[in-house]
């Protein structure tokens, strides 16, 4: 569950869609786009919000992030490196937590950074992964975000750390 910008939006496992309510509880829509065409996605492994009024969801098995409004209309579809499971826009910057294979018996984490022009501003590559899949690894407030797993690490980011960092 997510609650931002005067929303609260509720993602639905078994149904696999997101409920959008406002925050005395008023219903606003659903986005229910299950099926394999345009605009539509096979899963939900995650999803964000980022303002203004942009629902990510983290199609994992096609590796693609799709992004709606809150009128359940697609906006775009990003391709990511490899299986993401945490994704958040933040200050015009844009930051995923995947995972590849090199082999098949070892993934390789990553954290990245993107710009608004989809370039790789910084990059992490995660070494202890126990926890992981973990929900709600970002945790985002007014000029930072919070990369998270209990009982490992935090790693924060400010918002001039987003500006003027090149690395994590």
């Amino acid at each position: 569950m997510i609650v931002e910008d005067n929303k609260i939006l509720i993602w639905d496992g078994s149904r696999k869609n997101i409920w959008i309510f406002d925050t005395s509880g008023k219903y606003i829509n659903r986005i229910d786009k299950l099926g394999k065409g345009p605009g539509e996605y096979s899963s939900i492994y995650s999803f964000s919000y980022s303002s203004p009024n942009k629902i990510h969801i983290i199609d994992g098995f096609q590796q693609l992030i799709k992004t709606y409004n809150l009128s359940g209309e697609f906006l775009y579809e990003e391709k990511t490196e490899g299986y993401t499971s945490q994704f958040i826009e933040f200050q015009g910057k844009k930051c995923y937590f995947y995972y590849t294979f090199r082999n098949m018996r070892k993934k390789n984490y990553h954290l990245v950074l993107k710009d608004s022009m989809n370039k790789e501003i910084g990059f992490f590559e995660y070494k202890n992964p126990y926890l992981f899949p973990f929900p709600n690894m970002f945790v985002k407030c007014e000029n930072s975000i919070f990369f998270t797993q209990p009982y490992n690490d935090t790693i924060s980011f400010t918002s001039a750390s987003l500006v003027d960092r090149t690395d994590f």
